[in-house]
């Protein structure tokens, strides 16, 4: 939903140039590994970078290149985004509605999601009596 998401702003909001062939910068990034540096990807497809897909490569002045994390899941994403963007249908998959969320929000928000993520996988840490003491006593001292 991401990388339909980013190269359906690029066609729909696009600041400059618009794209007019979304199926084929998909298909493009699956079979070469990166789309073509433009002035507009940085904004473009930073979700994808927050979400690890890829990576922005700076060719030269504002012009960013998105380069493809090439992982089976991220291939397997691409594939399944052409899919979508070519057959309008999600191949019997149900998108939740943190996904739809997240899809419509900027970076900030999928940050938050992803280091939301991170955080659940650490455990905790047990205070011992004595460090448990002095949390309290600096807290109180700042009230």
């Amino acid at each position: 939903m991401a990388l339909v998401s980013c190269v359906r702003k690029g066609q729909l909001l696009a600041e400059q140039y618009r794209i007019k062939m979304p199926v084929r910068i998909l298909e493009t990034l699956r079979d070469k590994g990166y789309i073509g540096s433009n002035s507009e990807a940085a904004n473009q497809y930073r979700n994808l970078v927050f979400l690890k897909v890829g990576s922005l490569r700076h060719t030269n002045g504002d012009r960013y290149q998105f380069c493809l994390n090439k992982t089976e899941e991220n291939i397997a994403a691409l594939s399944l985004a052409i899919s979508l963007l070519i057959t309008g249908e999600m191949s019997s998959l149900d998108v939740n509605q943190d996904a739809r969320i997240a899809l419509s929000k900027d970076e900030k928000y999928i940050q938050s999601i992803v280091s939301s993520a991170e955080l659940k996988k650490r455990r905790q840490v047990a205070l011992d009596e004595d460090a448990a003491n002095q949390f309290e006593q600096l807290i109180m001292a700042y009230e």
